[in-house]
């Protein structure tokens, strides 16, 4: 059962992948005429023909003592075959005075030869060239040639060249090379054996063979696709390739993720490349104007326009004087400086009471437009009641006047999917793309034409917004990769860059007839039918090959039963790529026997089920409102799916999949919308891997030249930072410990985690703060000593070298040597020359609310202040000498050092400086410190404070420091677990300890912390009342630790004092063991000095840090919230029922449901002869077992009870 090796139907598509080309393709270069699985084929023509022209010529035969004439069909300058006659549909035949004719090749079907046509006339009609004429590809037909073609001489009988197909008159149609002849390239003079002895140099150049029957075959250049598996990648990467084509074949080294993290190893190539670029700065902006749209009309070939003419009279629109109301207002001047402020339809003058409002909106208002202004109305402000139905509006501010528009008027919105389905075709589209920035809707369409198809259209923007290049949809990004500015100018190729590989990732050489036609380039608007139906036909090809013919029967059957509750629907994609759902599929075939866990983790990240399920560059609320002036919030669809069809079900269930009822005998409900709310922020800022070579990319249907292969990457900077409530109202960063608690040189601890970075000294963590033009001896990292036992554990020696693992995890605490001695922390270690590791500092999260906050600049030049938590390792020290306000930042122990407050005050002091409001930092005499340009403590004792906004349903915000009080709206709520009440309007927002600000309560929070427990308590006390992780004894020392009714109760002061250090290790029912520290952190409101003990709530946890956010937060974020849902009561009960469905089984009894419930949560199945598991909680190989091996799985007698039965199978 777990011997065989997985049949991955990935593997299966590839293999027999392929599409014609005479020229390198990004996806891989082109096969040799004599490799292994070289094609030949009689037919002169290809698909690959269709657009390029075909010109016919007459040539004169002369032969048997008499001449004749025949046609010649060339393309490209060079003979394709020789014909004896030809017509044109319609038409007696061709006038040969006229040749020669020089014609477009329209439409080809060469499997079968069932169409070759031309275009004539504007239209694409049938040339036909035999009698009988028939819708047949002319074969290749030398006899005439003008000139000496030199034609390979094969017998096709050898072993090396082996026929494949052939008509029923066993005319062959194509063959394939069987044994390699030569590995010369395409431009060596000596190729398949010697046997062609001229320089090929131009693959577009046909290339002859003469069988022996006669017949002559011409050969058929194809992809060529490389093995780049998981566990042996390509040793280069696909740089010698990529190098070779002049990076017409782009890399095809695979990104690193959790799927390929351990495997991943350092290239010894010179050709070696990586997919990892310099990353681009952050500060990278377009300005959405004129130049910069006609710029992404010729980058990406998309109609990106914005949009005009909209009309106000739109019955669903709010009238802006409504509450909550958004309008966009435009300077009349800035666009049309003839119009009267008055309004061409003679508008009437506005009240002053609303104008007043109106002018107060715009004036004050943070939009950075210079274009326009978005505001919105709030619903404590009230309009003139003349102007309360008032649609158009003219105001006059600082002599300059102002109008109303539709709220999207000069929108910028990508037009590419109403080009597919527009009435009046592309063309009403096009007409617009390379002329103008505008596209101008029609007068005299109603304005529900724009309502009902726009929420399609993409949207980028405002005209006129200023947009980090980031923060711009992913074609866009993709586009625009090569004139990315780097910030780290270091070459990432040659020896010491990191290769990876891919699960299934194999070559294209097996010996098949036919071939599997991949996705790569444009097809005709009238075949895109056909083409998606035989796209269908392939995968059904691939599986049905794969389940009927391989060993793991076992494992593809499992595997059938999971695809179909984790289900991703081909129909939905507008593509017709099967590489993405192969590798999809693969997910189940690889994870059959493992664990339900590592499924979730990769459905999660994979790019077809964000795309299905729409989560795809969903962005945080606060990025959307930043970039793009709207309110709009994270994508929910996949937050609900995860939970209601991949983990929990709707209702709670017993044990045995039975519904547990309320008092009232009701089904209870296992979610709620605000439980989707807060999910669906977790899955915020994913986006698509780079575009890598040796994979299928999609066309431009789908997303443009886009990754659907690899597991998805994050941008942090989209990610919402905001704590998380879900699942039993519990905190996704509950049970994880604080940052503020992990002990100094837990770098040394034991589980302390490296991972190989090669030769770039560049972890993630600093790569958001490097400066643009860092050179590679600008960036200063930890030098570990050679007698370091940190060092020693790295380099992993075996046989007397060292084999510098992937990943290395410390399994016992070892002593600081020389540099580490001096440090608290680090990020980047070298462990020989030009050789690096990264720290992997372990999950923590931060209190939302803290108690002590203080003021940090963003930069050297400080344009931006924040409030932060001083014991937080957020920002650099800045020293500034006694009575200067010039600072230095020359005191970091390697570049990118943050410290908390304290510490960052004590390292200004050493030098004889302090800490200050710095308006400038010194940017020469910095040393290792030079390159960074992140965040830095602002002066001494500069203490501030978050403020707390709360809604009318008791949940909170940040008042951010940007945001004017106008902008509540736009701010992300978040649920918290009250105390008692919480402020709002209707008790006077507290009875008055919080501010009334509109229709929210502003309120002074109060952080503090207290001890919980004052004696041993009992173990599920533990797990229901403490929150806030501990630190493991594996990275702190205790004093003591004694056993006390199951609970282990860590000590690190004295022995049964029960103080805030205490740490109690319990074990919970899913067999996790888990560490609390003996404390509640809990936040108290109140205002103007006042506070009260009847409003407050548990201080929320988060893992991302909001003044930096990091990757690896996000990841660790993602982590918990799988566990969240995964580590779930109703997991068991609710996917034991699916499993069973799905193997066989569409009425399971509660007795069944619990056995195989209880497996999954023991992650052991025992018979009186087998043990089936690993006695992991999630095991499938324990879950399926206990499903096949039960005797209502197995006893035929209940074939006979009518309600006994199962799902159709496939076959």
């Amino acid at each position: 059962m777990y011997n065989v090796q997985p049949t991955l139907h990935r593997v299966a598509w590839r293999g027999r992948a392929s599409f014609m080309t005479t020229t390198h393709v990004k996806e891989g270069t082109i096969t040799h005429p004599c490799q292994v699985g070289a094609r030949w084929r009689n037919t002169a023509f290809s698909t690959e023909d269709e657009g390029k022209y075909m010109t016919i010529s007459i040539i004169s035969v002369s032969g048997n003592n008499s001449s004749r004439y025949r046609y010649a069909l060339s393309v490209d300058g060079h003979v394709r075959t020789m014909v004896d006659e030809i017509e044109i549909r319609g038409k007696v035949g061709i006038d040969d005075n006229a040749l020669p004719m020089t014609f477009e090749l329209c439409d080809i079907h060469d499997k079968g030869k069932i169409r070759f046509r031309i275009i004539y006339d504007g239209k694409c009609i049938d040339l036909r060239t035999k009698r009988p004429y028939k819708k047949r590809i002319p074969v290749v037909d030398l006899d005439g040639m003008d000139g000496s073609p030199v034609i390979l001489d094969i017998n096709e009988t050898l072993p090396n060249f082996a026929t494949q197909v052939s008509y029923e008159d066993s005319t062959v149609i194509e063959s394939m090379v069987m044994v390699e002849m030569s590995n010369a390239p395409w431009d060596s003079a000596a190729i398949c054996g010697g046997r062609l002895s001229i320089p090929i140099g131009d693959p577009a150049t046909p290339v002859f063979a003469k069988l022996q029957n006669g017949q002559v075959m011409i050969y058929e250049s194809r992809i060529l696709l490389q093995s780049n598996s998981l566990n042996q990648p390509l040793e280069d990467g696909g740089g010698g390739i990529a190098k070779a084509t002049q990076s017409k074949v782009e890399c095809a080294n695979v990104p690193r993720t959790f799927l390929n993290n351990d495997s991943c190893r350092m290239s010894k190539s010179e050709d070696a490349c990586s997919n990892i670029r310099g990353l681009a700065s952050s500060d990278q902006t377009l300005i959405l104007d004129k130049n910069t749209i006609l710029d992404f009309h010729k980058t990406t070939r998309h109609s990106i326009h914005a949009v005009t003419g909209l009309s106000l009279d739109d019955p669903t629109l709010n009238y802006p004087c409504d509450g909550g109301t958004k309008s966009r207002w435009i300077s009349i001047a800035m666009f049309d400086e003839s119009m009267a402020c008055t309004g061409a339809d003679g508008n009437e003058q506005v009240n002053e009471q609303t104008a007043e409002i109106f002018r107060s909106l715009i004036q004050t208002s943070t939009d950075a437009n210079s274009h326009m202004k978005d505001i919105y109305f709030s619903s404590n402000l009230s309009c003139h009641r003349n102007d309360l139905n008032r649609r158009k509006f003219y105001l006059t501010i600082e002599k300059e006047c102002w109008t109303n528009v539709h709220p999207n008027e000069f929108g910028v919105y990508d037009f590419n999917p109403w080009k597919k389905i527009h009435p009046g075709g592309r063309s009403a589209i096009n007409q617009f793309r390379n002329k103008s920035e505008f596209l101008p809707f029609p007068q005299s369409h109603d304005v529900s034409r724009w309502r009902d198809n726009s929420v399609d259209f993409p949207y980028l923007g405002r005209l006129g917004d200023s947009m980090k290049l980031e923060d711009l949809p992913y074609f866009i990004r993709n586009a625009y990769k090569d004139d990315e500015s780097d910030i780290f100018q270091v070459s990432l190729s040659g020896p010491g860059v990191i290769i990876c590989g891919s699960p299934g990732e194999s070559a294209n050489t097996d010996p098949y007839p036919v071939t599997f036609e991949m996705t790569r380039r444009n097809f005709r608007e009238d075949d895109v039918r056909n083409v998606y139906w035989e796209r269908e036909q392939i995968r059904q090809n691939v599986w049905t090959t794969v389940v009927l013919s391989s060993k793991d029967q076992v494992r593809q059957r499992i595997a059938w039963a999971l695809s179909q509750i984790l289900a991703v629907s081909p129909d939905i994609f507008d593509t017709w790529s099967n590489e993405m759902f192969t590798t999809y599929y693969d997910i189940f075939v690889r994870n059959a026997h493992g664990n339900y866990k590592d499924i979730l983790r990769e459905i999660s990240y994979s790019p077809i089920m964000a795309d299905m399920l729409t989560y795809h560059e969903s962005k945080s609320q606060e990025i959307i409102w930043r970039t793009k002036r709207e309110i709009q919030f994270a994508d929910e669809n996949y937050a609900r799916e995860i939970m209601q069809l991949f983990s929990i079900g709707l209702h709670i269930l017993n044990i045995d999949g039975t519904y547990k009822l309320d008092d009232d005998g009701n089904k209870m409900l296992t979610y709620t919308n605000d439980d989707i709310e807060e999910y669906a922020r977790v899955w915020t800022g994913f986006t698509r891997q780079d575009l890598r070579g040796n994979i299928e990319a999609h066309d431009e249907k789908a997303v443009a030249d886009s990754n659907s292969i690899d597991p998805m990457k994050i941008n942090a900077n989209w990610r919402d930072p905001y704590p998380k409530m879900g699942l039993e109202g519990k905190y996704i960063g509950d049970g994880y410990m604080l940052c503020a608690d992990i002990p100094a040189k837990s770098f040394l601890k034991e589980g302390a985690m490296y991972r190989l970075l090669g030769k770039t000294k560049l972890s993630d963590v600093q790569r958001q703060f490097i400066k643009k033009n860092s050179s590679d001896a600008d960036i200063y990292v930890t030098v570990l000593d050679e007698n370091s036992s940190l060092r020693e554990k790295l380099c992993n020696t075996v046989d007397g070298n060292c084999q510098y693992p992937s990943t290395v995890t410390i399994d016992h605490p070892l002593n600081c040597n020389g540099s580490e001695c001096g440090l608290d922390q680090v990020q980047v270690v070298e462990v020989a020359e030009n050789l690096y590791y990264e720290y992997m500092k372990p999950p923590c999260v931060r209190h939302v609310l803290f108690g002590t906050g203080q003021v940090a600049a963003v930069g050297t030049s400080p344009s931006l202040l924040l409030c932060i938590d001083k014991n937080a390792d957020s920002a650099a020290a800045a020293c500034c000498p006694i009575g200067s306000n010039n600072a230095k930042h020359d005191s970091c122990k390697y570049t990118g050092e943050v410290l908390p407050y304290e510490k960052a005050e004590a390292r200004c002091f050493e030098d004889n400086m302090s800490l200050c409001q710095f308006t400038s930092i010194d940017a020469l005499s910095c040393g290792a410190c030079c390159s960074y340009e992140g965040i830095f403590w602002y002066g001494i004792d500069n203490s501030c404070a978050v403020i707390v906004v709360i809604n009318k349903d008791g949940k909170i915000a940040l008042e951010r420091q940007d945001s004017p009080r106008q902008d509540y709206d736009s701010l992300t709520f978040f649920r918290v677990h009250w105390q008692n009440n919480y402020p709002s309007l209707e008790n006077q927002c507290g009875n008055g300890i919080c501010e009334s600000v509109g229709d929210y309560c502003r309120c002074i929070p109060k952080e503090e912390t207290e001890i919980f427990y004052k004696a041993a308590p009992q173990s599920h006390d533990v797990l229901n009342d403490l929150h806030i992780g501990g630190v493991p004894p594996s990275m702190m020392d205790y004093t003591a630790t004694e056993v006390r009714d199951g609970i282990k109760i860590h000590f690190r002061n004295q022995i049964d004092v029960y103080d805030k250090d205490v740490v109690f290790e319990v074990k919970d029912e899913f067999g996790r063991v888990l560490f609390f520290r003996n404390i509640i952190n809990k936040v108290k409101l109140g205002s103007n000095g006042l506070v009260s003990d009847d409003f407050g709530f548990r201080n929320p946890p988060t893992f991302m840090k909001q003044e930096a956010p990091e990757v690896r937060d996000a990841q660790y974020e993602t982590e918990a919230a799988l566990d969240h849902i995964f580590y779930h009561p109703n997991s068991a009960p609710f996917l034991a029922n699916w499993m069973i469905q799905r193997l066989g089984n569409s009425n399971p009894s509660p007795r069944l449901v619990a056995s195989v419930s209880k497996a999954f949560k023991s992650g052991i199945y025992v018979t009186s002869t087998h043990s089936f598991g690993s006695s992991t909680y999630g095991d499938l190989s324990a879950t399926v077992a206990a499903i096949i091996m039960d005797r209502e799985f197995r006893y035929v007698v209940l074939d006979q009870d009518m309600s006994y039965g199962s799902l159709r199978e496939p076959l």
